[in-house]
């Protein structure tokens, strides 16, 4: 039979753990959002916060390749036309550039700039990217995987890796 000293610990720690998830459940939820065009934020972030500014940046990067693959896949399959996935190369090359921006703001602490550096030029290769894509979508050929851009990508993708191999340890 339980006693009534074991009872009282039980209740109390049931009564912990579900005054604990009330106030959790019960505080507002709150979305950060970042805006990328920011330079006075992105400035200090590359001061303060070398680490979570590239780390934005690559993040972002990456979501927009991905955004702007699909959106190629989708042309050469007619599923968009081209004025639609020409709208989506201007776009994403906007992002891209404030993205640069980013990491060309401020000065990151030395041990950072190689990584800086490498990475301003993986977005400059997703410039030359997005550009070659254009011509493709200017000339018409729908090819699924022209060499060129698949070329340009592999250079933009070395640099990315070779910039996060360049991080601080």
């Amino acid at each position: 039979m339980a006693s009534k000293k074991g009872i009282a610990i039980t209740a109390a720690i049931v009564a912990g753990v579900v005054a604990t998830s009330m106030l959790i459940w019960l505080q507002p939820q709150t979305q950060t959002v970042t805006n990328i065009t920011d330079s006075e934020l992105a400035s200090q972030d590359v001061a303060n916060m070398p680490a979570n500014n590239i780390s934005f940046v690559y993040n972002e990067h990456d979501l927009i390749t991905t955004e702007i693959e699909s959106a190629y896949e989708k042309w050469t399959t007619g599923d968009i036309s081209s004025n639609e996935l020409k709208a989506g190369i201007d776009r994403v090359r906007l992002d891209a550039a404030q993205l640069k921006n980013r990491l060309t703001a401020g000065q990151p602490p030395e041990e950072w700039r190689q990584s800086y550096s490498l990475y301003a030029q993986a977005l400059e290769k997703f410039d030359a990217y997005l550009k070659e894509m254009e011509a493709i979508v200017n000339s018409e050929n729908r090819d699924p995987a022209p060499a060129r851009l698949a070329e340009i990508k592999q250079e933009m993708d070395s640099l990315a890796e070779q910039a996060v191999d360049a991080f601080p340890k």
